[in-house]
């Protein structure tokens, strides 16, 4: 997230203009073929976007992880005053290394419980469904256990119990074994503070046991096992992105070489999954593993954007160009076999199908690394892992994360102001066409200060703003008028859980029970929705600026025409759309738009606080239908971004 872009001062200093009509003439004989669509890029791990975020997992630190501070064990604190809780490397549980002992001293008191409690990642919902919640433990030899494990779901603001279940502690032998339970409350709990207990009975002898990968899941998005959360899901799904960059940036890369990903270790049974330190924050479970990642996109009827790992760091390590490379290039081409194998003679994938997919995924292209741009050594990486994995899968496409020369595509980031993004509006049309195509699978206006983007920490936004949401989409109008060259485009960070926080602005927050849509959120939305096939030429009584415009259609009978309105007042528009095919005599064109302003102006932005500022509205438009085409007016209001469809 390193490119900027620098302009001269546009929305962020308006001045009123006299307002005259825009009479646009869109000639619907002629346009370019257009392939540009809204993407998605879910980067794991910043901003808690997977664990604490869109993995529905409810426990902190379930296998223990997590760096300890001082006397603290991240998410858990103990249940019993006498309780002793120690992290404990010598009883791993297959590849999750750090388990958690229990240990209870006897009393002659009944009814004590004692054990452990986690609060979640920053509270846990509490509402009338089914939780499935299970954990691995042992015992020492000749230390059979009395009395029953219980799990409770408990809230710290009024001290309720809202669903409880018991398991026998006999049960519990000296190797690993897994136990499974549900709760089910039968109202929800008034906020978030809720806990998950797991205690054991104090009884006259001293207990004690191990237990790992301690987990809570409520239901599901689609009722995956080890899935998706169900609201902060739909929330991306309803974004209608085509393709979704995965598994992310500069955590696929990872602080070192040996950090870096392995998609080897994010598949599989999740005790056998080591996780790793989270690039961004914490340590990072792999649950939300590849596959998992794979049946999202499915699940948004969307294709991946597969990134793979290419052997460099995100601190500017690469492997050298040696057989030590070798390993790197053979990993990368059996991720592809995984997705895209035959189980009937490739072990990936077979292993793909024996976890639950025989058919192969749908992929078009491949990404190798993130922001290469950095590095002085990925022309060589790029020639030698390309090779080898176009060898095995020609028809794919490879995406270059940096601006190669001679590459199929590019992926291009820029992050600043809202003046450099308006400057940028024609930044594609002077682009020359050498056949590299581009993506723009990171950007976002991140502050009000274009000449120092980075560098000035009072002009940084929090949450996205009208005044940048207007600038980048202006920008994206820019790529749709250049279709021919430019695939896709993506914000970037998607998702951020608000109490863990490495970046802002992000398009999606959240915490455990609210959902922020950003205006940057009901942006690209707007514009995703208007997907198209075709862009139309245009001519205008004026030139763009304040009011930008792009004209496109879709299977030559859904005509869309998107607007950006970067000046205070309100102005009229009128546009015939010419060279129509289409017998009106019944029935009547259709026309109906949406626009995105505010009454509170350029620093109109939903906040956790009041989520609902800015949304989308209707916007009224006339239409009317001839033999000769089609006319439509509206006006289009002061700071706005509208989507005008007409159905022919």
């Amino acid at each position: 997230m390193l490119n900027r872009l620098v302009g001269a001062a546009l929305l962020s200093a308006v001045v009123t203009v006299a307002v005259r009509p825009v009479v646009l003439d869109i000639d619907a004989s002629k346009g370019n073929a257009t392939e540009f669509t809204v993407a998605a890029f879910v980067e794991t791990n910043i901003g808690r976007a997977d664990d604490g975020g869109l993995y529905a997992e409810l426990i902190q630190n379930r296998a223990f992880q997590e760096a300890d501070s001082y006397l603290s064990i991240p998410g858990w604190t103990k249940v019993g005053d006498r309780t002793v809780l120690m992290k404990d490397a010598d009883e791993p549980l297959a590849a999750l290394q750090n388990s958690m002992q229990i240990w209870v001293p006897g009393n002659e008191t009944e009814g004590l419980r004692a054990g452990l409690s986690n609060s979640g990642w920053w509270g846990i919902p509490v509402k009338p469904q089914t939780y499935k919640a299970s954990f691995f433990a042992k015992r020492a030899p000749d230390s059979p256990l009395e009395g029953t494990i219980q799990l409770t779901l408990s809230s710290t603001t009024n001290g309720r119990t809202y669903a409880s279940a018991s398991l026998s502690a006999q049960d519990v032998t000296v190797e690993w074994k897994q136990f499974h339970a549900t709760l089910t409350p039968t109202e929800s709990a008034p906020d978030a503070n809720n806990v998950f207990n797991l205690t054991i009975d104090v009884t006259k002898h001293d207990q004690g046991l191990w237990v790992n990968l301690v987990s809570l899941f409520p239901p599901t998005l689609n009722d995956r096992p080890n899935g998706l959360r169900k609201d902060l899901a739909n929330v991306v799904k309803d974004m209608g992105a085509k393709y979704i960059r995965i598994p992310g940036g500069s955590n696929l890369q990872g602080s070192t070489i040996a950090n870096g990903y392995n998609w080897t270790a994010t598949l599989g049974a999740l005790e056998s999954r080591p996780g790793r330190l989270g690039y961004w924050v914490g340590y990072q479970t792999e649950g939300l593993g590849l596959k998992e990642l794979l049946d999202m996109c499915e699940d948004f009827n969307a294709s991946a954007i597969l990134g793979v790992y290419a052997a460099y760091s995100a601190s500017d390590q690469s492997v050298p160009n040696t057989p030590q490379l070798d390993k790197y290039i053979e990993s990368a081409v059996n991720e592809l076999h995984f997705v895209l194998g035959d189980p009937a003679t490739n072990k990936w994938a077979k292993l793909r199908a024996d976890l639950g997919h025989p058919e192969p995924y749908h992929l078009e292209y491949v990404e190798l690394g993130n922001e290469d741009y950095t590095s002085t050594t990925y022309d060589y990486r790029w020639e030698r892992f390309t090779s080898a994995m176009s060898a095995a899968y020609p028809h794919l496409k490879y995406v270059a994360s940096a601006d190669l020369t001679g590459a199929p595509v590019v992926d291009l980031h820029d992050f600043s102001g809202p003046d450099a993004f308006i400057s940028s509006f024609d930044r594609y049309d002077n682009r020359p066409r050498t056949g590299t195509k581009v993506l723009e699978l990171e950007n976002a206006v991140i502050t009000t200060n274009s000449a120092d983007p980075f560098g000035d920490p009072v002009s940084r936004l929090l949450y996205p703003t009208l005044q940048g949401s207007l600038a980048e989409a202006v920008f994206i109008m820019g790529m749709q008028r250049n279709g021919d060259l430019v695939l896709g485009t993506s914000y970037a960070p998607y998702l951020a859980n608000v109490h863990a926080t490495q970046w802002t602005p992000n398009m999606i927050n959240f915490n455990a029970t609210h959902i922020l849509r950003s205006t940057s959120y009901y942006v690209h939305q707007m514009i995703s929705k208007a997907r198209a096939d075709t862009v139309h030429p245009t001519t205008s009584t004026t030139s763009f600026g304040p009011l930008y415009w792009v004209a496109t259609s879709a299977n030559s009978r859904t005509f869309f025409l998107q607007v950006a309105n970067v000046n205070s007042t309100a102005i009229p528009l009128s546009a015939t759309i010419h060279n129509i095919r289409v017998n009106f005599r019944s029935p009547s064109p259709k026309a109906s738009a949406t626009v995105l302003t505010s009454p509170l102006g350029l620093n109109a932005s939903n906040t956790m606080d009041e989520l609902d500022v800015v949304r989308p509205a209707p916007l009224a438009v006339q239409v009317l239908g001839n033999a000769r085409g089609v006319s439509l007016s509206a006006v289009i209001p002061g700071y706005s971004f509208s989507v005008i469809r007409v159905d022919v």
